[in-house]
């Protein structure tokens, strides 16, 4: 069992994670072999790589932002993903059904090795999923 930990804003100290997290805010930490999850302001970020090693934990981080997220855009920010295989990329469709149909899951800014995962498997074909690109262009 990939185990991570999670803060509240203002509270120094962390504490294992689980389905609790009304106040998630501050960073995940790393999650398994080579993934980080940052949250953002607008949802999450993605660092590393999403494989077999990881998938469990890209599972759990998803759910809690699903849990968490009261914004009708859930931003997951993939610029700094630098592999997602198939599996991991079905994670993400699965996350977009569970937010159902008044939120849209917005997946920013994939690199190319990811966006060519995403494009082969149709993310862009679920109903609420948005790829765009990064901010700035």
């Amino acid at each position: 069992m990939t185990r991570f930990w999670i803060r509240r804003r203002g509270d120094d100290s962390a504490r294992e994670g689980g389905a609790d997290t009304g106040g998630l805010v501050q960073a995940f930490g790393k999650l398994g072999n080579g993934l980080r999850v940052q949250v953002t302001a607008e949802g999450i970020a993605l660092i590393g790589e999403v494989d077999l090693a990881t998938r469990e934990a890209l599972r759990q981080a998803l759910t809690l932002l699903e849990e968490a997220s009261v914004a009708s855009r859930v931003v997951v920010d993939l610029s700094c993903l630098t592999f997602i295989d198939g599996r991991g990329a079905g994670l993400l469709a699965d996350a977009a059904r569970s937010l159902g149909p008044a939120k849209t899951l917005v997946l920013r800014a994939p690199g190319q090795s990811v966006r060519t995962v995403i494009e082969a498997l149709r993310l862009d074909a679920v109903e609420n999923v948005v790829i765009e690109p990064a901010p700035n262009a």
